[in-house]
């Protein structure tokens, strides 16, 4: 045994054929092996690692520590970096360790810019039995403002070396890791699925990370851009923070947990193709982001097959393209999303939701055929989005305790879209009124009665009504003489239980194929009871209602009615209105989804 200053301990070694150890080890002599007076030595290596200051790295930031480092990873070891700053372009082909003195005292940059500081290029075999860990760690390129090189690359530098089962480098864990100042923080060229990132920083790059399928080889190299996962950390300052385009079937897994998305001009750029599972949004944060920090377009990378393009596009918070794809949105701040492509569905669930500019917010906004943004229980201070195919659902503020009165700012907050109701049940005494509409209503009112034509477009039932009604239209400078007109559905009027309060329960569906129209619940100014003005056209929404009574009231009495400043054709189905003596009761029927017949 002899001692090392740097490592500790060598300990002696049986007799060996130091020419085939060398030629094996990379030509390591007198780094893990010493001959002393033909004795030899093998290093201790704690916790089966070496340290690339053996080998003769620097790291002081200038020096090109290239064959000193990649010497270390030949070794095949787990590979410790002490403090420092290093200039290298390494590739690591083994499953490893690779980890630094922490992620502010140790750096990682490319010596040269157009190749990437790191290459992670594993071949298949052992396919997923454990990963390559990266931790404490910064990989740095150029700066704030100046935008250069890559950190890491898995497999290959560039889309053009593509060789056959390089789809198959893949499940790294990165944990307390940064990526900044980079063109591509990290890049995922052939599908690479399989990564977790626990508490990793991507600051200021012009593409935070870039994961593609695989584009390239033939058709039995495919493989999906899926399988990746953020937990913690911060994305902040970038042009685009995670960019990730799949034309593959099959694409899933993509997951964002308790992340901080700050001031980049877009969070997430995903561009995807049938997916399996839902791409996973929970419990994050959303600041400064969009059209917020950025007014203008900026350029991304497009991809029709193996062929890379440009566009420009504007900013937005979180941008959906493609066709097929779900995203579930938990617990979370939702504000200018962006959807543009054929079926995608986003579905936001107890998020905090605001569209106005004052408050670091924007409007959200779905473009492309059959694709929505879905908010569920959404909370706001400022207001909820407004535009076509945004549907609200099940947003009842069971909180609210102002009695039913003549005040329309309440009325304005009790309705809330729900999600269509398909249970139909009888000889339920809650039941004050059940208008089905299945045959001929009337509206009466102001203008002339109109008879509902009878077609067969329901949800909950076949048939429905469809109203065409001439409300006079407003001219665009207006009238002092204007009079607006209301229509009621005739058989919707209920007089309530007099002195015994209670809480009542209004629902009915409505599709508006033209116009604008505002939907009332009440007794014109004596009783305001809800008021809805839809923002969604040739789509079925159901609207529900929540109010309390006050048990004082000797006589309360509504009706639906009907109001627009031009004319309107709607379609109308399955009115509703139910009193319980609990507010546990009509919350217990409203959940239900039920229909009273």
């Amino acid at each position: 045994m002899i001692p090392s200053p740097e490592s500790g301990l060598f300990l002696r070694k049986q007799p060996i054929n130091m020419t085939e150890l060398l030629l094996q080890q990379g030509n390591t002599d007198d780094i893990i092996y010493k001959n002393v007076n033909n004795v030899f030595y093998r290093r201790v290596l704690p916790n089966d690692t070496v340290n690339v200051r053996w080998f003769g790295a620097s790291g002081d930031g200038n020096t090109n520590d290239n064959q000193a480092v990649q010497n270390a990873c030949n070794i095949r070891k787990n590979i410790y970096f002490p403090e420092g700053i290093y200039r290298v372009n390494i590739e690591v082909k083994h499953k490893a360790k690779i980890f630094g003195a922490g992620s502010s005292t140790t750096f990682i940059k490319p010596y040269d810019y157009n190749e990437p500081a790191m290459i992670l290029n594993d071949q298949k075999a052992p396919y997923w039995q454990y990963a390559t860990i990266i931790e404490e760690l910064t990989f740095e390129g150029g700066n704030q403002t100046d935008w250069k090189g890559y950190g890491i690359s898995m497999a290959k530098a560039h889309e053009s070396e593509y060789s056959s089962q390089d789809e198959f480098n893949g499940n790294i864990t990165f944990r307390n890791v940064d990526f900044k100042f980079f063109n591509k923080g990290l890049q995922g060229l052939f599908g690479n699925i399989g990564m977790d990132f626990y508490s990793v920083g991507i600051h200021h790059n012009k593409y935070g990370m870039y994961f593609l399928d695989n584009k390239f080889g033939t058709s039995l190299d495919i493989m999906h851009a899926g399988n990746k996962y953020f937990y913690s950390g911060e994305i902040s300052g970038n042009e685009v923070g995670i960019y990730i385009h799949n034309e593959t079937e099959g694409f899933g897994g993509v997951t964002f947990s308790n992340v901080i998305f700050e001031h980049n001009d877009i969070n997430t750029y995903i561009n995807g193709n049938n997916a399996i599972t839902p791409i996973v949004i929970e419990s994050c944060w959303n600041e400064g982001s969009g059209t917020v920090k950025k007014t203008t377009p900026i350029s991304i990378d497009t991809w029709s097959g193996s062929t890379k393009g440009q566009k420009n596009i504007n900013p937005h918070t979180h941008i959906f393209e493609g066709k097929n794809l779900n995203c579930n949105v938990n617990n979370s701040f939702v504000s200018d999303y962006y959807i543009n492509g054929e079926n995608i569905i986003v579905k936001a669930t107890n998020c905090y939701t605001e569209s106005n500019i004052g408050v670091n917010a924007a409007e959200s906004k779905v473009v492309g055929y059959n694709s929505n943004l879905i908010l569920y229980r959404p909370s706001t201070i400022f207001g909820l989005p407004k535009n076509d195919n945004i549907i609200l659902a099940d947003s009842l503020d069971y909180s609210r305790t102002v009695h039913i009165n003549n005040n329309s700012n309440s009325a304005v907050t009790r309705p809330a879209i729900s999600t269509p109701r398909f249970n139909k049940v009888g000889n339920i005494k809650n039941k004050l009124k059940s208008v089905t509409l299945e045959t001929s209503e009337i509206l009466t009112g102001n203008l002339a009665p109109v008879t509902g034509m009878v077609v067969n477009d329901g949800v909950i039932f076949e048939t429905c009504n469809q109203f065409n009604i001439p409300f006079p239209t407003l001219p665009s400078g207006g009238d002092p003489n204007y009079v607006t007109s209301y229509m009621r559905l005739e058989n919707s009027l209920v007089n309530t239980h007099p002195n015994k309060g209670g809480y009542y329960v209004i629902t009915f569906d409505m599709k508006v194929n033209s116009g604008d129209p505002t939907f009332f619940v009440w007794n014109e100014n004596e009783y305001q009871v809800m008021q809805y003005t839809p923002t969604v056209k040739n789509k079925w929404q159901t609207i529900v209602g929540y109010a309390s009574a006050d048990p004082l009231d000797t006589h309360l009495s509504f009706f639906l009615d009907i109001s627009a400043l031009a004319p309107v054709d709607i379609h109308l189905s399955a009115y509703q209105v139910l009193r319980f003596d609990t507010s546990i009761e009509a919350k217990s029927f409203l959940e239900s989804k039920v229909f009273a017949l």
